[in-house]
């Protein structure tokens, strides 16, 4: 769910820079905003991490710090462990491919809308 909604909210902002600005400014400096907020998001993960709750663990969830690598390679564990890898990049590779598809076919009818 977050991940769709980190789309929407990049589709969102390049569709408010391409409306906002001209092809010069977005081709000269628009492009750089999008990773400026990058970089502004990064702090707010930051304080988080510093001074952000984490005493509310599950009743029964052991704390230990170390990973059991061969539990998670196990024979029975890697159908699972190769979709969670794999469901995503081909997911992302999809929805990359198709917005580019549908803004080559209709990017002669987004630019002639007129507000």
């Amino acid at each position: 769910m977050a991940a769709n909604f980190g789309t929407l909210c990049g589709n969102l902002v390049g569709a408010l820079l391409r409306t906002l600005l001209t092809e010069e400014q977005l081709y000269a400096w628009g492009w750089r905003l999008p990773f400026l907020s990058g970089i502004l998001i990064a702090f707010v993960g930051v304080y988080l991490k510093l001074h952000g709750d984490t005493s509310n663990t599950e009743v029964g969830q052991d704390d230990r710090k170390d990973t059991h690598w061969e539990e998670v390679f196990r024979k029975e564990n890697l159908p699972a462990l190769g979709a969670a890898t794999f469901t995503p990049m081909v997911s992302h590779d999809i929805l990359s491919f198709c917005s580019y598809f549908l803004l080559q076919q209709f990017y002669h009818l987004i630019i002639s809308i007129q507000p």
